[in-house]
Parts: structure tokens; sequence; C-alpha cells
């Protein structure tokens, strides 16, 4: 029996829902377990994908290959750059909401305003630095349309009864049920997403502490009423939608089980623990014959098949002592540090079928010092883990978003002993301005096409292939590809 390094047993810890390397479904399908047994001594099929994670605006990435979509979030983008401070005191109630929260909230959005004008003109990097920290109390149509909202409470809700969001401002029924939660609310005649965000500013703090979010969210709120018809059926369709999450993991599920008998992949951002979501994903994934091993640290899960009914040895959750090792000494700035770090946190690592696999999901290294860090790094994890003569295999998001860099991550890899799979795109994104970065020429409506996640192995690696198909032309995620990353697939070398 495997042990692991607290000496419990693997096989018990497997039977547990997600604990330290817990796995579902430990035992595999009837169904599979003859099959996985005859190729056990077969050729692994290795892969990586990234699986996007908890997010919720559907308008922040444009699908190009969508002409309704696209269609729409230009509209939304026109309303959003032509709303001036007069609409939103006349129209929207700017003035009331800033009332409720007292004398400095309304002195600061004064401020804000200045001379007039364009309201997007003063959203910028200062006014939205916390619309990515603060979450509680605030309503946005845009930015958190598909999060669950306890009107009561004002806040969001992990309730999977809870109404989301964009149901609050297009449902009729979330509408009405909203509205109702609202009253006593100061002007009972407004639509009742606006209602909501001023039971936020009487709830919560956060908009007395940064008055320009509310200006912010106000904003959005004014863009989806804007075609609340457009909007509703845009949140209805959308890759986001949880419920359509059985067909999403779906799509996930069979694009993995067509690897082959024997796989063996790592997933980065697996949907948070005790999530709809995460069940979801859970049941695909069992239906196609995978068991996972999940981390405690991270988000990161190996997911596994064809390894005769074995359970995997875990070997690490977190590697922060080897990532302190290879900084020890070096000339490094406290980004840097903290960049490998925060990989470090996000590495699992497990023996399995005789081979080393570590799921890995990299901090951005931005220079030619940290690719270097980051492939010692790897390196190190290898030579403090596996066995003489054991193959070691990374199951990579780099997150390198160069080219130019992620040769040089190949070649500092190439010179420590380990093989990378070519640069094959694996993300192509393009950002919308209907997001909290609508400020920056950098991110938006510029297509960003990188070779982000890497098959690694001591031995090398055979026939790469990226699935969907990425390029400049396409871009991520689509209703018929849920993620901003493509699956990364390849064969193991003997």
């Amino acid at each position: 029996m495997n042990l692991r390094h607290d000496g419990a047993p693997v096989v018990a810890l497997m039977r547990c829902c997600w604990g330290v390397a817990a796995a579902v479904d430990a035992a595999q399908p009837e169904s599979v377990e003859p099959e996985m047994t005859e190729c056990a001594s077969g050729d692994v099929a290795l892969g990586t994908l990234n699986l996007l994670g908890d997010a919720y605006n559907p308008f922040e990435f444009l699908a190009l290959d969508d002409g309704d979509f696209c269609a729409v979030c230009d509209r939304f983008e026109q309303v959003l750059a032509t709303l001036t401070w007069r609409d939103l005191r006349e129209a929207h109630g700017l003035g009331d909401l800033a009332g409720a929260l007292g004398g400095d909230a309304v002195a600061a959005v004064a401020a804000l305003e200045g001379d007039g004008g364009a309201v997007l003109a003063k959203m910028d990097e200062v006014a939205l630095a916390l619309d990515n920290k603060r979450f509680e109390h605030r309503f946005n149509p845009l930015v958190f349309a598909m999060r669950r909202f306890a009107v009561g409470a004002a806040t969001q809700s992990s309730d999977g009864a809870a109404p989301m969001v964009w149901e609050i401002v297009s449902d009729e029924a979330a509408a009405a049920a909203a509205a109702a939660a609202c009253d006593g609310a100061k002007d009972g005649a407004a639509p009742p997403w606006w209602r909501v965000l001023l039971r936020c500013c009487v709830k919560g703090g956060t908009y007395a502490e940064a008055p320009s979010l509310l200006v912010w969210d106000l904003l959005c709120g004014a863009v989806a009423a804007s075609d609340a018809a457009a909007y509703r059926r845009t949140c209805e369709e959308s890759y986001l939608n949880p419920r359509l999450v059985d067909r999403h993991a779906g799509i996930f599920a069979d694009a993995v089980a067509g690897l082959g008998p024997r796989a063996a992949v790592g997933f980065q951002e697996f949907p948070a623990r005790d999530t709809a979501r995460c069940a979801a994903f859970e049941r695909a994934f069992a239906a196609a014959g995978l068991a996972l091993a999940r981390a405690e640290a991270s988000s990161c899960v190996l997911a596994y098949r064809g390894f005769g009914g074995a359970a995997p040895e875990l070997v690490a959750d977190g590697c922060g002592a080897i990532a302190a090792t290879v900084l020890d000494g070096g000339d490094h700035d406290a980004k840097t540090r903290d960049g490998l770090a925060t990989t470090a946190k996000r590495t699992f690592v497990n023996r399995l079928g005789g081979v080393l696999f570590a799921v890995v999901h990299a901090k951005e290294p931005k220079t030619a010092p940290a690719v270097e860090l980051l492939a010692s790094y790897l390196a190190a994890v290898r030579d403090a883990h596996a066995r003489p003569g054991e193959p070691a295999a990374f199951l990579l998001d780099t997150n390198v978003g160069k080219a130019a860099l992620d040769a040089h991550f190949e070649a500092c890899l190439d010179a420590r002993g380990l093989k990378a799979s070519p640069q094959i795109p694996t993300t192509s994104k393009r950002r919308s301005r209907l997001n909290g970065q609508c400020y920056d020429d950098r991110k938006c409506h510029i297509t960003v096409t990188a070779a982000k996640d890497k098959l690694v192995a001591t031995t090398g690696v055979a026939d790469a292939v990226a699935h969907p198909a990425v390029d400049a032309s396409t871009t991520l995620p689509t209703a018929k590809w849920p993620s901003d990353h493509a699956l990364l697939s390849a064969t193991l070398a003997p």
C-alpha cells in the first residue's frame, strides 16, 4: 500500500471527497477497468488544460467566430462610451445612490465627475483599481453577470438557489422577487436592478470606501439595461452560464477521453470545491473513465486512466522549500521572488505507473531571468523527487506570453535535461472594453496568441497537438470550447 508522507494510506484518502490528493471515484467505473488493466504497460498520453476556473463576465472576451455575440458587444461598447454624467444623474439616479452613502461619497463622486462629459473617460486605472479586489456588496451586471446574488443581504452568494445577477436585470420573475426583497428602499418605482444597487449602498461599506466603483457599477447597469433582451440572450447562451455546466464539462471530458486508454492529464484552475460546477466536472470525468487526484493547496488536479486501478502516490502538494532553495543566493527582485513562490504553491506532484507527474500552474514570468528561474525550479523539482532512472513529466500552464521568451524557456529546459513540447499556440484571446480594464488600450481589442501550455519530460514528448487548433484568426473561449486555453496533448517518449 502506498503511503503519503504523513503515513496515511492513499487508497483510504482516495475515498474521501476532495481531501488532500483525494480522488473522485478512485476505483474507476467498472465499464472501463478491464481496458485500463490491459493497457497498463502501454504508452502514456499526456495532457494539460487550464479549465478557466471561476469567471463571471460573459462579455469580457470576444469570440470572433460568433458574429451575433460580437454585434451585441459592439452595441454595448458604444453605449458605454457615450453615456454622460448627466445621463447617470438624470436617467439612472446617481445622485440618490451617492446620497445614500453620505457626504464624503457625494463629494468624491462630484470630484470624479469634474466638468462632466463621458463617464468612461474617468474610469481609469486609479478609479477601477479595486474592481478585481472588492466583491462584497457590489452589483455589476457586466463584470458579475454570472455571480449568484442574495438580495436580502445585498451581496454575492454561494447558494445555488439564489438568482444570478443577469437574471435580476433581465428575467421578469427574478426581477420581481428582487424588487420584493427591496421593499422599503427609496424610489420603489425604479428598476429592480437599480434598487438592488441602492440596497448595496445601504447594507455594505464597499461603495462608501470606493465611490468610483459605484459609478462603474451603475454605468455597467445602464449599459445592460439599454438592451435587456440582447443582454439576457447573451447570458443565457454564454460559456459561463452555470445552467449549461453539464454541457461544458462534457466537452472537456470528451476531449480528454479521446487521448487514449492510458493517459495522465494536468488541470489548472479546476472549479472550486463544493460548487455545482465542481460536481458537474467530477461527474463528467468519472463518466469518461478518468479518476481525479486534487491538490489541497491549489486548484491543480491530476486526471488519469489506464493504470490498472492504481492510485497516485502523493509526493508533494506545493514545493515552497524547493523554490526557496532555487532563489537562495540569487539577485532577484521581490516581484520575481513572489512569482516563483506563487508557482511553487501551485505545484502538485504525484507518482503513478513508474512516472513522476507534476501539475504546475506558473505565475507569468515576464523577463528572461524569470524564465530561467522557472526552468531551474522545474529541474529542482525533478531532482528532489524523481527516483534514479524514473521519468518525470511536467503538465504545465507556463503563462509565458511571448514567443522569444518561450524559445528561451525551451533552451533553458534543454540545458537542464528537460525536453519541452514545441511552440504550439494554446491561447488566443481578444478582450472587449466591457470589463474592469476598459481603460487599457494595450489589452482591449488586441488579439493575443501564445503557446502558454507545455508538456515537459525528462525523456521528451512526441506528437504534440492542441485541441482545438488555435491561431490568430480564432479566439477563445467559445460556446464550443468554454475555456481560454486549448487542451495540449502529446505522448510520453520512451
